[in-house]
C-alpha cells in the first residue's frame, strides 16, 4: 500500500454561503443532450442549479453552462430515461413537496452565451415531505421510474403521470438509504432497528397491479392508492446506522445511464450479484441471497462510497469500492483488502467515478463547501503522514485481556495506596467548652423558643495549608446531624498563606422540644474545606468528627424495668463502668448516681432513658429503654469504648484470643417494620395535603384572574360573587398550609426514628455475625441510613430496589440454602396497617425479612 495526493485536474469553487449534502451531485451519460464532454449537474439546498460541461483539464468561464435559482431547496437530482428513445435524457429534481422532471435547452445559440434553462415537462406533487429518491426501471419495464422516500419513511411509487402506490416499510420511523438491485428485482432498504431488509418488486408490483385496477374500474384515475406493507424476503441485522446500500450488479462504469455505455468492453461486469452496506463504523458485503459475505471493521468515520469494476481474470467475484472519509482520504477496497490510499483537496460530500478526457477512473468528489473537483490517483506523493498500515483486527481474548488490564490500572489508582497530591488543605479539629460566642454568631444563629438549656459545644478547627504560597477565598462549612444546630455553617478564610494554620470557632447546641424532640440520627459531623490552588485547580478536603457522647445525654437515675433490651456479652471480664464512661461523670451528683459502679443510666434530650447494667461475674452487658431506637447510640459508644479500653489493656499481656462482641438474640426487625410504617405514613399525608395545597391554590388563581379581567373592563360589573369565593378558599388554604407544616415535622421526626433503627440493626448484625468492617459497608449500601428523597420516591422505593438487586446478586439462592431459620429474626413481616396504597410496604417488609434470613445462612 502507498500513501499519495490525488492529482486535481479541473476544480470549481461556489459562493461561501451555501452548504452541500450528499445526493446533489449527478453526471450525465456520455453524449447527453447530444454534447460531447461530461455533464455534470450540482445542486444545493439553496435551490441554486449549476451545470458544467468539461471538455479538459483546467477551469474555463464557459464550462459552467448554466447557473438558475429555483426558488425551492433541491433535495437530489438525477437522470432518468422516460421516453421510448433512449437518447432522450430527463433531469428529475426533488423538492420536498413535489416532484420535476425537466429537459434541458441545448441549441448552438444558447450555449454560445450561456443561455440555456430548463424546460419543465411532469410535476408530480407529493403528499408528504421528501426525503430522497431512485430512478430504475423497476421490474424490467420499459422506462423509468421515480421512487421517492418521504421523511417518514414511507416509498412512493410514480409511472409516468401516475401516482400508483405507496409502500409502508416495516418498523421504518426514520428515513434511511434505498436501493433497487435491476438484475435480481430486490429492493433493499434499511429499518429502524438497524436491518437491512430485502423485498421482491414482483411481489409489490403484483398488489400495485391489483390497487391500479380496483381504480380504474372505478373510473378514479386521479386517486391517491393505498398504503400496502409486503413483506419482506429477507433481512439482516446489521447493528449500527447505515449510511450507504449499493447492489454490486446494479452499478456501472458510468454513474449516469441505467444501460452500461458501448466505450471500453474491456471492463466486465461481475456475475456475482452483491449487496454492499456502508455503515458508521463497518463495511458488509451481502449476497442477494441474505448470506453474509464480508464485514470489516473501519477504523475511520467513512462519509461516502462508490462501487467500481475491477478486471480480474481468477477471482470475478472481487469488486472495486471508493471509500471517502472525514478527512478527505480515499481508500479503495478490493473486497475486505485495503490496495491504495490517497487524500484529495476537497473532503467529499458525495463521490462519483467517471470518463474524463476518454479515460475511466477519474473521482468527482462535491464538498460540502461547495468544492467540485476532477482528480485522478496519481502519484505525486504527499507532504504529511496521513495512516500508517491497514489496522489488523484485534481477537475477542485481546480485547478481554486489555479489559482486565485497565480494570486493575482503575482500581489502583482509586485505592487508598494512590499517591494524594503533596500540596492540600489539612483539617484539625479540637473540642473547647470556655469559648464564648460573639454577638454577630449569637444574632445568625437560628434558635427557637425550644433551645434545650445551656448545653453547648465548641469546635476549634485548625485549617492549614502545606503548600507554598497564599489561597485566596478558602470556603469552610459544617454539616451536623438532626437536632443539632450550629452558630455558623459557612466561614470564608479571605487569605490561607503556607504553613501557617487558621483557627475557625464553630458553636453547635441541641435543640428540640422535649415532648418532640428525636433521637439523634448520626453523632458525626462532617466538615468540608474548599479552596482553588494557584494552578486554577479545584480541590477539597474533609474530616468527619465524633461528637461526643456528653453532648447528647447526660448521666441520670437507671430505670430497673423497660420493655426493649438488648444483650451483647465479651470474652473478657467485664470492666467498670465507671471507668468507661469516667469523662460523663462531671459533678457529685453524677457520682451519687454512679455509685453501684455496675448500673448506668442516661437520659437524651427529650426525656427518653437508657440504662446500662453489667454483669458482676460473666461479660455481659444489658442495654435496655422504653425506646428501642434510643438503645442505637449508647450501644455504638459503649462498643467503642470496650474496644479502646481491651485494645490498652491487652497490648503488653499474654492474652492470644483476639477481643470478641457477639450477640445471640434474635434480631428486633419488627422495630424496624414499624419506623418504615410510620415514615411512610408520614409520607403519605405530606403528599397528599401538598396535592390539595395545589387544587386549592389553582382555584384561587382563577378567581383572581378573573377578577381582576373585570377590574379592567371599560364597562363595569358586580365583582362581589368573586370577594365570595376568594373568601371561601382563603380558609381552607391556610388550614392546608398549617396541616402541611405539621406534616414537614412529623415527617422529619419519622425519617430521624427510622434512621436510628437502621443504625441499631446494623450494630446488632456486625455482633450477631461477626461480620468485618468491608462487609458491613457494603450491606448499609443496600440498606442504607441516608437515601436520595425527592418528590416522587422514598427511603422506601430507593431501598426496595437495591434490596431487590442485592438479592438477585450476592444474596441469590442456590440449591444448598432453602430451609428456613426463624431463629434467627424476632419476628415476620405483618401485613400493612394502613389501607389504601401500601402494596409496597408488605413488599419491602418481606424483602428486608429475606436478606436476614440468607444473612444467617451465610450466604454473604
Amino acid at each position: 500500500m502507498s500513501i499519495f495526493e490525488g492529482r486535481e485536474l479541473w476544480s470549481s469553487t461556489c459562493d461561501a454561503a451555501e452548504n452541500f449534502e450528499g445526493n446533489c451531485l449527478a453526471i450525465g451519460p456520455p453524449n447527453a443532450f447530444k454534447q460531447n464532454g461530461v455533464l455534470i449537474l450540482m445542486a444545493s439546498p439553496s435551490g441554486l442549479l449549476r451545470a458544467y460541461l468539461l471538455h479538459g483539464e483546467g477551469h474555463a468561464v464557459n464550462d459552467l453552462i448554466l447557473e438558475t435559482n429555483l426558488g425551492l431547496p433541491i433535495v437530489q437530482i438525477e437522470f432518468g430515461w422516460f421516453g421510448e428513445d433512449a437518447e432522450n435524457t430527463s433531469i428529475v429534481i426533488l423538492h420536498p413537496r413535489k416532484v420535476v422532471i425537466c429537459t434541458l435547452q441545448f441549441d448552438e445559440f444558447a450555449a454560445r452565451y450561456n443561455l440555456l434553462h430548463l424546460l419543465p415537462q411532469k410535476v408530480h406533487q407529493l403528499e408528504e415531505a421528501a426525503y430522497g429518491m431512485i430512478i430504475d426501471r423497476f421490474g424490467s419495464a420499459a422506462t423509468d421510474c421515480i421512487c421517492v422516500q418521504s421523511t417518514e419513511g414511507k416509498l412512493s411509487f410514480f409511472e409516468g403521470e401516475v401516482f400508483f402506490s405507496v409502500f409502508s416499510v416495516d418498523d421504518a420511523f426514520l428515513p434511511g438509504p434505498v436501493a433497487y438491485a435491476q438484475h435480481d428485482d430486490l429492493l433493499l432498504t434499511c429499518s429502524s432497528s438497524f436491518e437491512l431488509r430485502c423485498y421482491k418488486f414482483i411481489s409489490i408490483s403484483s398488489q400495485l397491479h391489483d390497487e391500479k385496477f380496483r381504480r380504474v374500474s372505478d373510473c378514479d384515475v386521479t386517486a391517491r392508492a393505498k398504503s400496502i406493507a409486503p413483506q419482506h424476503q429477507w433481512k439482516l441485522c446489521i447493528g449500527e446506522p447505515v449510511l450507504r446500500i449499493l447492489p454490486v450488479a446494479n452499478q456501472h462504469t458510468c454513474s449516469g445511464p441505467r444501460k452500461p455505455p458501448q466505450i471500453n468492453q474491456n471492463v466486465e461486469i461481475t456475475p456475482h450479484r452483491d449487496i454492499v452496506v456502508l455503515a458508521e463504523k463497518s463495511l458488509f458485503v451481502v449476497t442477494n441471497t441474505g448470506v453474509l459475505k464480508i464485514q470489516k471493521r473501519l477504523d475511520f468515520a467513512p462519509i461516502t462510497c462508490h462501487v467500481l469494476r475491477l478486471l480480474h481474470e481468477d477471482a470475478v467475484d472481487h469488486f472495486g469500492l471508493l471509500v471517502a472519509d472525514s478527512t478527505g482520504s480515499i481508500m479503495v477496497f478490493r473486497g475486505s483488502q485495503l490496495l491504495w490510499t490517497s487524500k484529495l483537496q476537497v473532503k467529499p460530500v458525495d463521490l462519483m467515478v467517471t470518463y474524463f478526457q476518454d479515460t475511466f477512473g477519474h473521482i468527482i468528489a462535491l464538498g460540502r463547501d461547495g468544492v467540485l473537483s476532477i482528480s485522478c490517483l496519481g502519484t505525486v506523493p504527499h507532504d504529511t503522514l496521513i495512516r500508517g498500515s491497514e489496522r489488523q483486527e484485534s481477537s475477542f481474548l485481546d480485547i478481554d485481556q486489555e479489559y482486565r488490564e485497565l480494570s486493575n490500572e482503575l482500581l489502583e489508582r482509586s485505592s487508598d495506596a494512590y499517591a494524594v497530591p503533596s500540596q492540600q488543605v489539612e483539617i484539625a479539629v479540637r473540642f473547647q467548652d470556655d469559648v464564648v460566642r460573639e454577638a454577630s454568631e449569637l444574632s445568625e444563629t437560628h434558635v427557637d423558643s425550644f433551645m434545650i438549656g445551656s448545653n453547648m459545644l465548641t469546635l476549634q478547627i485548625s485549617v492549614l495549608y502545606n503548600g507554598t504560597g497564599t489561597l485566596d477565598d478558602v470556603g469552610v462549612q459544617i454539616a451536623v446531624p438532626h437536632p443539632i444546630i450550629a452558630a455558623r455553617s459557612n466561614f470564608l478564610i479571605p487569605s490561607l498563606c503556607g504553613g501557617t494554620p487558621e483557627i475557625v470557632y464553630i458553636h453547635l447546641s441541641p435543640r428540640g422540644l422535649r415532648s418532640h424532640a428525636c433521637i439523634p440520627s448520626s453523632n458525626i459531623a462532617s466538615i468540608v474545606a474548599s479552596y482553588c490552588t494557584p494552578t486554577i485547580e479545584s480541590g477539597i478536603s474533609t474530616r468527619e468528627v465524633h461528637l461526643p457522647l456528653s453532648f447528647f445525654c447526660a448521666v441520670a437515675s437507671p430505670v430497673k424495668t423497660a420493655r426493649h433490651k438488648v444483650t451483647i456479652e465479651i470474652n473478657r471480664s467485664p470492666p467498670c463502668l465507671t471507668v468507661l464512661f469516667k469523662d460523663m461523670i462531671t459533678s457529685q451528683k453524677d457520682d451519687k448516681l454512679t455509685s453501684s459502679g455496675n448500673v448506668l443510666g442516661f437520659e437524651y434530650h427529650n426525656g427518653v432513658n437508657v440504662t446500662l447494667v453489667a454483669s458482676k461475674s460473666t461479660g455481659r452487658f444489658r442495654i435496655q429503654s422504653s425506646n428501642l431506637t434510643a438503645v442505637w447510640l449508647l450501644l455504638s459508644e459503649f462498643t467503642c469504648r470496650l474496644w479502646e479500653h481491651f485494645k490498652v489493656e491487652t497490648s503488653g499481656s499474654t492474652v492470644n484470643s483476639p477481643f470478641r462482641i457477639s450477640l445471640h438474640e434474635p434480631l428486633p426487625l419488627q422495630n424496624l417494620f414499624e419506623a418504615i410504617e410510620e415514615n411512610y405514613s408520614a409520607r403519605l399525608g405530606y403528599d397528599g395535603d401538598n396535592i390539595k395545597l395545589a387544587s386549592f391554590a389553582h382555584s384561587f388563581r382563577a378567581v383572581q384572574k378573573k377578577l381582576l379581567f373585570w377590574f379592567k373592563n371599560k364597562y363595569p360589573v358586580s365583582v362581589a360573587h368573586l370577594d365570595d369565593l376568594l373568601d371561601v378558599l382563603v380558609s381552607p388554604l391556610d388550614a392546608v398550609c398549617e396541616d402541611i407544616h405539621e406534616y414537614e415535622k412529623g415527617l422529619l421526626l419519622a425519617r430521624q426514628r427510622l434512621v436510628a433503627a437502621v443504625e441499631l440493626l446494623m450494630s446488632l448484625v456486625q455482633h450477631r455475625l461477626g461480620m468485618d468492617s468491608n462487609k458491613l459497608r457494603i450491606l448499609r449500601c443496600y440498606i442504607p441510613t441516608v437515601a436520595p428523597i425527592s418528590v416522587d420516591n422514598g427511603w422506601d422505593d430507593w431501598t426496595e430496589a437495591a434490596i431487590s438487586i442485592l438479592l438477585s446478586t450476592r444474596l441469590a439462592k442456590n440449591g444448598k440454602n432453602k430451609t428456613k431459620h426463624n431463629l434467627f429474626v424476632q419476628s415476620k413481616a405483618e401485613p400493612s396497617t394502613v389501607a389504601g396504597d401500601r402494596k409496597n410496604m408488605s413488599k419491602i417488609k418481606k424483602n428486608v425479612l429475606a436478606v436476614f434470613e440468607r444473612l444467617g445462612k451465610g450466604s454473604f
